[in-house]
């Protein structure tokens, strides 16, 4: 349930929905696990361990949390903790845990959406999902999917974007991470502030993402299978690429990325490693073919055997007499190479036979030395008459001749296999052959992936620690990279291309909308659209038919059943026939949750909540608001009651009105004076018209006033400020201050996008909480503005201003408001300009001249009633130049 309100008597649920409080939560373990993880013995370990047990500790928590839990608020709180406090390397979010959860948790499929479920608090089959997503048939999309509101974010496409993500990642619509992508980040306090109430600013630190194309890095690409992590001392020998499909990478003791071994390093590898071997080889053959030679006289003297072991032990390694012809320069320079940079052999292609020995006793653990001392036998003084010839005992020969080429083939043998293992090998790659390591980070944009794929059928993909060591993460394979889509995303409050940009390689798979669109798609798409004022009354009602078939709101079965048996007992009436339909939706959503699937009466309020406030804002408290608008904020307070009051209640009731316009203003009077309806829009815009205060008066936030801006038509910048009645007087004593303002925030988008000469900006009052309560809307004169500036050195731009007064002009609504037009700021020849272009286009209308010489150029001003005109898409988005 949700949490009670702090200030309610005894504790009981609040009476109003206004005063439902949430506030930030943590787990009850956190005491404990602040300790454990900032101890000196957790300290100690490296990142990779700290990070897996950060993980496993999260999951561990979760699971532990009983069926039917929303625990959402706890585990950005979690992450929140864990990155401010420095617990790992690098920031803890929510794609850092989807990461692992997927790849290292161990949990099936369905195991995963299940602790998916307990974390947004809605688990339910996933082909339900399909009234959102296209994901039929347990379709699941290539790698990572993005739910992204439009840009500049609004509170209507924050909110639903938000609830897109918790419905995406709960459905895992992608095989990778699941993102909410906010393209600017964190809003201003108007959009962010229930937001901040229920989760703070964990919330937007830990789940959003600010991109300003949806395009794929790095992250989004990795797999885990046939990713094979190997140390040292494993043997190139045993590893299986299959035919390319295995991709083999290096790691130290601590799990630390050193590089890569691939199918075309083993024979660039191979050629040098054979060099040494050949050396070897001859060397055996020299001990068994020059000895042989020798005993195979009738006299040996012992200074034959002494030159002979001298010229074993005292040769070079590649020795020039019987390898010159074997070796080119180049061979004998990858060999000296190998045998200075990678085996420590100081001499390398100098060393004496002996010293190469001494060294790979020591480094390969093999018994060369004992070779050398059996050899060495040969000239003990016993063996030799006094006249220093030796004595013809074979079989005390033959022994110590067994004995040291035994123990020559021995060592022979381990050192091959010393020289086979992969540090080794990976030596060899890199400082004899130059081939340094080439990998990718996670943030690596996709372009950057294809350039470093080259040739490569595979590359890894590594996360830095503070320490710059790297961790392997994953790999991509090439033949990923050869679909041409690479990732998918939803959008939501939009369904066009203008208003975010999207890279090539994504498809659009889902979109709710409810302004004009312009979308194609060559896949399968769930589309929706619809003429709403805002697209969370779609969200909603897509919400509705998803929580009645799996929502409780809390009930049990037997309160539901006592509920039916009062309702049937009383009179039949429409009101009490919907009651009734609602419970029995309720009870068979019951014997659904014995099926293991759930929705939580908390995330089931949270939505509502989320909805109601993010309609509220878009309607400009429903004073822009249609029939299906209000039918909808109407049910969306009745359920929020009912989950307070944990029966069916209505409280509010609509339905008796005709669905007619005539009928349309009463019905939204009726909402608006409704004692729960009131307790929550007054909150709300109480504390915005404190935010708007400050934001005109505080030379700290004024550019906030301009943040509602748009790109339209591509060459256009339209922003909004909405203040409402009380904010007036802030808005009279800094209105030359904003003026300036929105010349330096001109002058910064010119510099960012030169294609944009077209400059509008909307000042319109709305109605505050007291004014649509008391059904009024005092103007006392007052007068909204539209500041409008041009590019005076750009005939495009000016003829961009021609038409957007010949649309005007033509405008019905537009003809119907007395517009006062003026022309502000200094004389000259940009103001002839206009004065000129005003006199010909719109010849009906007085233009005045205010000399402001304290803006750099002169605009045009349209002043009218206020409240008259406050819609940007309906007011001044159709009259937009192209």
């Amino acid at each position: 349930m949700p949490p009670k309100t702090a200030d309610s008597a005894g504790g009981d649920q609040p009476t109003l929905i206004g005063e439902l409080k949430f506030s930030p939560r943590e787990f009850k373990e956190m005491d404990q696990l602040a300790k454990d993880f900032t101890s000196s013995k957790f300290k100690s370990k490296t990142s990779i361990e700290r990070n897996n047990i950060v993980n496993k500790a999260l999951l561990d928590l979760i699971m532990k949390r009983p069926k039917n839990c929303f625990v959402l608020n706890e585990v950005t709180n979690y992450m929140q903790f864990v990155s401010v406090n420095n617990i790992l390397d690098g920031s803890y979010n929510q794609t850092a845990f989807e990461r692992w959860l997927n790849q290292h948790s161990g949990l099936s499929y369905e195991e995963n959406r299940e602790i998916r479920g307990k974390i947004v608090g809605k688990f339910i089959p996933r082909d339900e999902y399909q009234i959102y997503f296209p994901v039929a048939h347990n379709k699941v999309y290539n790698n990572s999917h993005a739910v992204t509101a439009h840009n500049p974010p609004d509170l209507d496409s924050t909110t639903a974007s938000f609830i897109g993500w918790m419905d995406a990642f709960a459905c895992r619509v992608g095989g990778a991470m699941t993102i909410w992508n906010l393209p600017q980040g964190q809003p201003g306090p108007i959009i962010s502030k229930l937001f901040l109430d229920i989760y703070g600013e964990a919330v937007f630190k830990r789940i959003a993402k600010s991109k300003a194309m949806i395009s794929p890095v790095a992250m989004d690409l990795l797999r885990q299978n046939r990713f094979i992590k190997v140390q040292g001392e494993s043997n190139i020998r045993d590893f299986q690429h299959k035919r390319f499909a295995n991709h083999i990478v290096l790691v130290d003791d601590n799990g630390y990325y050193v590089g890569d071994w691939r199918v075309s390093d083993v024979d660039a590898v191979g050629r040098i490693q054979r060099l040494l071997n050949i050396c070897l080889n001859i060397l055996e053959k020299q001990v068994v073919q020059r000895l042989t030679a020798i005993l195979s006289k009738r006299r040996i003297e012992k200074v034959e055997i002494q030159d002979f072991l001298n010229s074993i032990f005292k040769q070079k390694i590649p020795e020039h007499g019987m390898l010159l012809h074997r070796f080119s320069s180049k061979d004998y320079e990858q060999l000296d190479a190998y045998l200075k940079k990678v085996l420590g052999v100081k001499e390398g292609c100098q060393a004496m036979m002996e010293n190469f020995f001494d060294r790979m006793d020591d480094m390969a653990y093999t018994n060369f030395n004992h070779f050398v001392e059996e050899l060495n036998k040969l000239i003990d003084e016993d063996l030799y008459d006094p006249d220093k010839c030796l004595i013809h005992e074979s079989h005390t020969i033959f022994k110590i001749l067994n004995e040291a080429y035994s123990s020559l083939i021995e060592s022979t043998k381990k050192s091959r296999s010393y020289f086979d293992r992969l540090d080794i090998a990976m030596g060899i790659k890199k400082v004899v052959l130059g081939y340094e390591p080439s990998y990718l980070t996670t943030k690596a944009e996709f372009n950057e992936v294809l350039e470093k794929m080259k040739d490569y059928g595979h590359i890894t993909v590594c996360y830095p620690d503070k320490q710059d060591k790297l961790i392997p993460v994953g790999v991509i394979h090439r033949e990923d990279l050869e679909n041409p889509i690479q990732g998918t995303v939803t959008l939501r409050d939009f369904c066009n291309y203008d208003e975010i940009k999207v890279a090539k390689s994504i498809q659009v798979i889902s979109a709710i909308d409810h302004h004009k669109s312009t979308m194609s798609s060559t896949t399968c798409m769930t589309l929706t659209v619809a003429d709403v004022q805002s697209a969370n009354v779609l969200v909603a009602e897509k919400a509705f038919i998803i929580n009645d078939a799996y929502g409780t709101r809390g009930q049990s079965i037997e309160s539901i059943d006592e509920q039916l048996k009062e309702l049937n007992a009383q009179e039949s009436t429409p009101y009490q026939m919907r009651l009734i339909e609602k419970l029995i939706r309720k009870k068979q959503a019951v014997h659904r949750s014995e099926s293991n699937f759930f929705i939580s009466p908390e995330r089931e309020m949270q939505e509502y909540i989320f909805f109601l406030n993010a309609i509220i804002d878009d309607t400009d408290l429903l004073s822009k608001s249609g029939w299906r608008d209000i039918l909808c904020v109407a049910e969306l307070i009745n359920r929020i009651k009912s989950i307070l009051a944990e029966k069916e209640v209505e409280v509010l009731d609509i339905s008796h009105y005709p669905r007619s316009p005539r009928y349309l203003k009463q019905a939204i009077r009726e909402v608006l004076v409704n004692k729960d309806s009131y307790s929550f829009y007054k909150g709300i815009y109480d504390h915005r018209e404190k935010v708007v205060d400050t934001w005109m008066m505080d030379p700290n936030y004024r550019f906030r006033c301009f943040e509602d801006r748009k790109i339209q038509n591509e060459t256009c910048a339209v922003s909004q400020l909405k203040f409402f009645p009380r904010n007036r007087d802030a808005f009279i004593s800094s209105r030359d201050v904003l003026l300036k303002d929105w010349f330096k925030i001109k002058s910064m988008v010119r510099t960012k996008s030169p294609e944009v000469d077209f400059f509008l900006h909307m000042t319109s009052t709305i109605p505050g909480a007291k004014e649509a309560y008391d059904g009024t809307m005092k103007s006392d004169g007052e007068e909204d503005e539209i500041w409008l500036s041009v590019n005076y050195d750009s005939d495009q731009s000016t003829s961009r201003f021609r038409q957007f007064l010949d649309f005007i002009k033509v405008s019905p609504k537009y003809s119907q408001i007395k517009l006062h037009l003026s022309i502000e700021g200094p004389a000259g020849d940009g103001r002839d300009l206009l004065s000129s272009i005003i006199r010909v286009t719109v010849p009906h209308m007085k233009c005045d001249f205010v000399e402001e010489t304290d803006i750099p150029e002169p605009i045009v001003v349209f002043k009218f009633t206020q409240g008259t005109m406050n819609s940007r898409k309906a007011d001044i988005t159709p009259f937009l130049p192209t």
